[in-house]
């Protein structure tokens, strides 16, 4: 038994049930997460509700997942036991994989539409089920859904509810206690739809009665409701650059005189084309999706072209609405299209569209095509200036050793592009329709191998990118979300440089002026790029960039609208509509609409305080109380702790299950007393809390001192720095009850919970607690170092009281205790009274015992050579008994079985002189 069973008890206590430390438990040995503040944080808030009802709206890249996941395992220590993932069709690989590194494998069920009615029963196994929200909303799906007695849904992308929509109607008639809400952006600019979200949370919420969209209301909601930090904020309170800056630029390069002739021809017969069409016809949706491939590369563009002059008749069916998603405001959109057609790549989607709509074009406008077509391949075959500038930019990144990502919608760009660069750069691909092993052989490649992943969105979704640091849109996303989205797939949790990412812009009309409305004017990406020749070559015409820490600097779709009104129309804010609008020469006064209405939802947002705004000031004194370290000192933490355990330095991973079981193997013998000289003396207490909930229980770790209660990281510091520098006493004895305040403990206790629970008690939530209970597993004696008069006279009667003191022990505990000092080898025999009987050397409790005292405290004591060699050769019948406080009223007796041979104590020798000189051995508490 020594302290390292404490630490190693102590650890394992707060690896199961401490926010602070769950995550090392939580997950398996495929996992590699550590616990950010932010993380810890969220957990401690979300662990005393009793119904879990909250959005995590953090923004994007900030591990929402992971803290998902992290409820669902804390929610299965309450005791549930089944839990709905809803997330979008293209998110499912991503979810998939990171609930592979937390649970096992025969625990997680994805469904489709064929096993749906087979999984989903009144019956069904415990376990997590994944589904596509798409698929889970159909008719012919959702009673299948419904019959499962659900603990928990949690939805991904959340801020697609909130519209009555098909979506809205599944998550209302679901009966579920715990609701996880995930979004980066759970206000879209409308705060009717933000109440109608938050009512799936709170059925009191009413959206239409104004007392809710209020500033009284939503400042309630704050850290009850929904949770939000940033990238700027988690960089503050880590104390670190967790998240690096990312730099966006907006690059357009010269085009050639063909390249001109070519998008200017086209855009003015798009133009005459949607003039002549009615408002909602489909043509502008045709003309839109025509303007997007002809801009993206030649290549795209011919294959768009000739298939609307030669159709195949074969592809997928689709309706206009679903379409039109396509080019909708987020990559959620183009998911849910594809669902709905069950295509791969928005390609088809594009195919399909010009299959069944170029029956609206005019035999003259279709013959016009073949002119287009014959200018693209003088493009492919010769010169392509947007083309160039890749090169340019993946030789200058390449050649520092950056790993490059080349976003692309179109599986037709990506050929080419794969076909264009794989002769000059190690080049993977990725597109929709590989299989899961497809997927990650050529993920590994690019990880181990490759320099450059060339991937459309479909496939980039639910990849972990955030080993490249710099991002190429080969076709620069006409909306601020899907630019966010893109951005936030390599600006996120263990990037560690700094991201750059570069939007391209060929240098015509139709480019140059998105570039300058869509980039410059409404993101505010206006700094000129210094250098900019060197940077991505000589055929630059312009280059504009911005630096930023917090996506929300740039893009705040908190504020950005779904529609807006100008010209006595109301246009949605979508890729489809700016394009329209740009055909329509109506452009500009779109975006100075965008722009207007943000502004009026900035000030709206600021003024009913919709979301929370955490100061660093504020999240570090309430982690402060809970002891919340940043994620490097709780890494350091855990490994120092665990190499003490262990008695070697660990380097691996400190969250290996198996590495648990032989923690809990050495926890198992954890000391009841540990012993440490001090400059202050007293008792800490090392404890579990239960705290009592309405119907569940919190297990809380934690230490009291003299000032204070310790929790998490602060109550591991604390034991690992005592427990280096202690002892463990065989026995201990006082004649005072060593207890602390029952008052003290659960006051301080509770003044932390408070910390937590206001948010939720100010909001409504009823939550109380019911009971606490202290289990103190050991008392660690601080006893003073501090020597007092040395004088022959003070040595003696700090002996004899001592002495008595000794004798006062051995009879609390049932024994005979008798002098033997003038054998001048040890002071006192004893043994209990039931073998009085039995002759000396056949008793089994038999002790020798030495005594020495302290009148106060002291570092060391010494013995005598005869009875140092006396108490090595007696071994484990040799007991030694050291009495501290025997002046201060309050002595205190540690005993120690076989002290000298169990190399407790350091032992040095000096020679002392009283009439004779005598060797003496000094005794002092050896470090553990």
């Amino acid at each position: 038994m020594q302290a390292r069973n404490l630490v190693a008890r102590f650890l394992v206590e707060q690896m199961e049930n401490d926010p602070s430390f769950f995550i090392y438990s939580a997950q398996n040995h495929r996992g590699d997460f550590k616990p950010y503040i932010h993380q810890q944080l969220l957990l401690w808030r979300l662990a005393p509700a009793e119904k879990i009802r909250t959005i995590v709206g953090d923004e994007i890249g900030l591990g929402k997942t992971v803290e998902a996941i992290l409820t669902i395992k804390h929610l299965q220590k309450r005791g549930c036991k089944r839990f709905l993932l809803l997330v979008p069709k293209s998110l499912k690989k991503q979810w998939k994989g990171e609930l592979q590194k937390f649970f096992d494998p025969i625990d997680i069920f994805e469904l489709y539409s064929k096993n749906i009615p087979t999984l989903c029963h009144s019956n069904a196994r415990e376990g997590v089920y994944l589904a596509s929200i798409d698929t889970a909303k159909q008719d012919n799906n959702k009673p299948y859904i419904r019959s499962v007695d659900w603990d928990a849904v949690i939805v991904d992308e959340a801020h697609n509810l909130g519209s009555d929509s098909q979506r809205d109607s599944l998550i209302s008639e679901l009966d579920v206690k715990h609701k996880i809400f995930l979004s980066a952006t759970p206000h879209r600019g409308d705060s009717r739809r933000y109440l109608r979200l938050l009512s799936h949370l709170d059925g009191r919420i009413k959206p239409k009665d104004s007392k809710f969209d209020s500033p009284n209301f939503y400042k309630k909601t704050h850290n009850a409701l929904i949770h939000r930090r940033t990238k700027r904020l988690v960089n503050e309170i880590e104390g670190e650059r967790i998240f690096p800056h990312c730099e966006v630029r907006a690059v357009v390069t010269e085009a050639t005189e063909i390249e001109k002739t070519f998008s200017n021809e086209i855009t003015d017969f798009l133009q005459s084309v949607l003039r002549r069409a009615d408002d909602d016809s489909p043509v502008g949706l045709l003309v839109a999706l025509m303007r997007k491939r002809a801009s993206s590369s030649p290549r795209a563009a011919i294959n768009t072209l000739e298939r609307i002059i030669q159709p195949t008749q074969e592809g997928v069916a689709v309706k206009q609405t679903v379409a039109e998603k396509v080019l909708g405001e987020s990559f959620e959109d183009v998911g849910e299209a594809l669902e709905n057609v069950d295509a791969e790549e928005v390609d088809d989607v594009y195919n399909a569209v010009f299959e069944k709509y170029r029956e609206h074009l005019t035999p003259g406008e279709i013959a016009r095509l073949s002119e287009f077509i014959k200018l693209a391949k003088e493009i492919e075959n010769g010169r392509d200036s947007k083309l160039e500038v890749l090169k340019d930019i993946l030789s200058l990144h390449v050649g520092r050793g950056e790993k490059v990502i080349v976003f692309t919608e179109y599986k037709d760009t990506l050929d080419y592009l794969w076909e264009k660069l794989s002769g000059s750069f190690r080049v993977v691909t990725a597109y929709g329709g590989l299989s899961e092993n497809e997927y990650e052989r050529r993920f590994m490649e690019f990880l181990e191998n490759a320099d450059v992943l060339i991937a459309t969105d479909v496939a980039s979704e639910g990849l972990n990118l955030q080993k490249a640091n710099i991002v190429v849109n080969y076709e620069p996303p006409w909306t601020p979300i899907k630019l966010e989205q893109r951005m936030g797939r390599v600006w996120r949790m263990g990037q560690e440089r700094d991201v750059t990412v570069y939007n391209l812009f060929l240098g015509t009309r139709s480019d140059e002026e998105l570039a300058e409305l869509l980039y410059t004017k409404m993101l505010r990406i206006r700094d000129a790029l210094s250098d900019v020749k060197n940077i991505v070559g000589e055929s630059i015409e312009w280059a504009t960039s911005r630096v930023i820490e917090s996506v929300e600097e740039m893009i705040d779709t908190s504020s950005l609208p779904s529609s807006v009104e100008y010209k006595n129309k109301v246009r949605r804010v979508t890729e489809h509509q700016l394009i329209k609008a740009q055909l329509q020469g109506e452009l500009d006064d779109f975006v100075n609409a965008i722009m207007a209405h943000i502004d009026r939802l900035r000030f709206e947002l600021s003024s009913k305080r919709i979301y929370p705004k955490d100061s660093a000031i504020s999240v570090k004194s309430v982690a402060n109380k809970l002891g919340l370290l940043p994620k490097k000192e709780n890494e350091e933490l855990v490994k120092m702790a665990i190499s003490y355990i262990l008695g070697e330095e660990w380097t691996g991973n400190p969250k290996i299950p198996q590495l648990l079981d032989r923690l809990k193997e050495f926890g198992d013998d954890a000391p009841e007393y540990l012993v440490v000289l001090s400059e202050r003396d007293g008792v800490d207490y090392v404890g579990i809390a239960e705290v009592e909930f309405d119907s569940h229980v919190m297990r809380v770790p934690l230490i009291v001192t003299d000032e204070e209660l310790l929790f998490g990281g602060n109550a591991l510091s604390y034991l690992l720095n005592v427990a280096q520098s202690a002892v463990v006493p065989d026995d201990v004895y006082t004649r005072e009850t060593l207890q602390p305040s029952e008052f003290k403990v659960k006051g301080g206790l509770m003044n932390v919970l408070n910390t937590l629970l206001a948010p939720l008690r100010e909001y409504g939530f009823n939550v109380s607690v019911k009971h606490i209970e202290v289990d103190f597993i050991c008392r660690i004696l601080r006893l003073s170092s501090e020597s007092l008069s040395s004088s022959s006279k003070y040595s003696a009667n700090v002996g004899f009281t001592a002495e008595k003191f000794a004798e006062e022990y051995e009879k609390s505990r049932g024994r005979v205790f008798e002098e033997r000092k003038t054998l001048r080898e040890y002071d006192y025999y004893s043994y209990r009274k039931e073998e009085e009987n039995l002759p000396e050397g056949r008793r089994e409790s038999e002790r020798y015992v030495e005594v020495k005292g302290h009148g106060k405290g002291g570092e060391f004591f010494g013995l005598p050579e005869e009875e140092y060699e006396f108490g090595k050769k007696a071994g484990k019948k040799y007991w030694l008994y050291l009495v501290w406080n025997v002046y201060e009223g309050n002595p205190v007796l540690v005993a120690f079985q076989d002290p000298l041979n169990r190399n407790l104590f350091n032992v040095q020798t000096k020679e002392e002189e009283i009439r004779i000189v005598r060797k003496v051995f000094v005794l002092t508490f050896k470090s553990q």
